[in-house]
């Protein structure tokens, strides 16, 4: 799930590209579908009208002169003819009766308005009516001996074939001989589909005839096989493409979003310490550019911000801590000259502890100008979290003894960081937990150590009241109490759980309000060992 929640917008990319890319594959399968359906079936007219226009003629004169019979070898050559070119003929008589049938014949029974088609004259009556028309051939049928070849005719030595260069007696034979005449008059032709099993159709050409009905068929079924083949070849290549079009279109994504992955990674790394750096524009792509310009200049903003609060702090506790030291001075020595027990040394005592309180946040806001600056230095020495947390223990105990204290440690607790500035950490922390605890009530310290992130955890737990929530969500900002009258009765300066935070992070470390109830409020201090 994160992996899919950090590249969501790689894959709406790759998703709405997959979609657009689909349709269109689908929409171009089936245009090439319908267009090569159409043109194949256009074909398989074409060649049922050249088929028509060879034998259609020819066939039906057998028919009529009584040639085509099962024991002629007329019928054989017709049925070779037909299987050459993959189409089934049928010539049916006027009355119903089938004069011819191809061998691969398959449409039965004939339908009862096919011999009604046929045209009731002869070919003499057409003759008679169109003299256009070839005269109908009388001759009886041919015998079986008139099919045999004749010897050519004799001549002699010195007569020479006939010719155009030697025959002058006749004209005609310089001019081509005139095409035949068409020898009937078929009727206007019909197409028609018949159905058959396994979506199989025939396509059928009807012509009407003298006396008779031609009827030309030829099967779809290579049609089938070739759009079976296309679809399986669209089947295997469509995918094929998609996956293509995805890879592209991730690599495209993921191209295109390198400025901003370099810009995230770039907020992601903003400190106080790095407001100076600033990222090139990419080159080429104006709306990054202009989106990194923009960036720049918030950074720009920010820095020269920080720096003026920066500045302000420890130039304001720069000039405290002269006026303040020489105030407290002279409170010392005016206290010491006074009377003892008198009005005039409660006072000056008052307003000592008010300086020395001031002084505390000067020196304070003094530390954080400097871990703001980034110039705080920072010791690497090993440090032992148990023997600081029982230290720290031993002196709470005497600030209330009213409380309880423990400590729950498996595990050696070693950790690598300042010594002193981790000491204030649970210093402050300690501190945190003895002001807002209830009477009577627990503090207990627990030490784990996470092997996966090779740190040591401290858990401060205390039995206070909770914390409001839109209080624990500004727990950790400077000057901050948790007590919003700020009375006397806690005394604070809401900056200890701020210094905590920062000196953890100056350590690399993560400072966090794990839990937040009622006689339950705890504090999660994790450190690198």
């Amino acid at each position: 799930m994160n992996f899919l929640r950090l590249n969501a917008y790689r894959f709406q990319v790759v998703a709405i590209t997959l979609l657009t890319s689909g349709l269109a594959l689908a929409a171009f399968a089936f245009a090439v579908h319908w267009l090569l359906l159409n043109e194949k079936y256009k074909t398989l007219d074409i060649e049922l009208e050249r088929v028509a226009a060879e034998s259609a003629t020819p066939l039906v004169m057998d028919v009529i002169r009584g040639r085509i019979d099962n024991r002629r070898n007329r019928t054989f050559e017709w049925q070779a003819e037909f299987e050459r070119h993959e189409t089934e003929y049928l010539v049916v008589r006027h009355e119903g009766s089938i004069a011819f049938q191809s061998r691969g014949w398959a449409i039965s029974p004939i339908p009862d308005e096919w011999p009604a088609l046929a045209d009731t004259d002869t070919p003499l009556d057409q003759f008679r009516r169109n003299p256009d028309l070839a005269p109908p051939d009388r001759r009886p049928p041919p015998r079986r001996e008139d099919n045999l070849r004749q010897p050519p005719p004799r001549r002699d030595s010195g007569q020479l074939p006939p010719t155009a260069s030697n025959n002058t007696t006749d004209p005609r034979s310089f001019f081509p001989d005139p095409p035949p005449r068409q020898t009937l008059e078929f009727g206007e032709p019909q197409y028609k589909w018949i159905d058959e099993s396994n979506d199989q159709k025939w396509r059928l050409l009807i012509l009407p005839a003298p006396g008779h009905v031609a009827i030309l068929a030829k099967s779809n079924s290579q049609i089938l096989t070739d759009m079976r083949q296309l679809h399986q070849t669209f089947l295997t290549s469509i995918p094929v493409a998609l996956a293509l079009i995805a890879l592209g279109a991730w690599v495209v994504a993921n191209k295109a979003i390198q400025p901003v992955k370099r810009l995230t990674r770039a907020a992601e790394g903003v400190t106080a310490a790095g407001l100076s750096e600033r990222l090139h524009p990419e080159k080429g792509a104006n709306e990054f550019s202009k989106l990194i310009e923009v960036y720049n200049q918030m950074l720009e903003r920010l820095e020269k911000s920080f720096l003026q609060s920066r500045r302000f702090s420890a130039d304001a506790a720069h000039e405290l801590n002269t006026p303040l030291t020489i105030l407290y001075g002279n409170l010392d020595q005016a206290l010491q000259n006074s009377p003892t027990g008198s009005e005039e040394q409660a006072q000056l005592s008052s307003l000592i502890e008010e300086v020395q309180r001031l002084q505390n946040i000067v020196d304070k806001l003094l530390t954080l100008s400097r871990v703001d600056s980034g110039r705080y230095p920072i010791e690497q020495k090993p440090v032992d979290l148990d023997h600081l947390i029982r230290d720290q223990f031993d002196d709470a105990r005497l600030i209330a003894p009213d409380l309880n204290f423990e400590i729950e440690s498996d595990a050696k607790a070693i950790v690598v960081g300042d010594p002193a500035l981790i000491r204030q950490i649970i210093a402050n922390l300690t501190s945190n937990a003895i002001k807002y605890n209830r009477r009577g009530g627990n503090v207990v310290a627990s030490l784990e150590r996470i092997a996966s992130e090779n740190s040591i955890q401290l858990k401060l737990k205390n039995t206070g009241k909770a914390i409001p929530q839109a209080a624990a969500e500004l727990i950790f900002d400077r000057f901050y109490r948790g007590d919003p009258s700020r009375n006397r009765d806690i005394r604070g300066l809401g900056l200890g759980l701020s210094l905590a935070n920062e000196f953890t992070r100056l350590h690399n470390g993560e400072l966090t309000l794990a839990n937040n109830e009622d006689d339950d409020i705890v504090f999660a201090l994790k450190l690198p060992c």
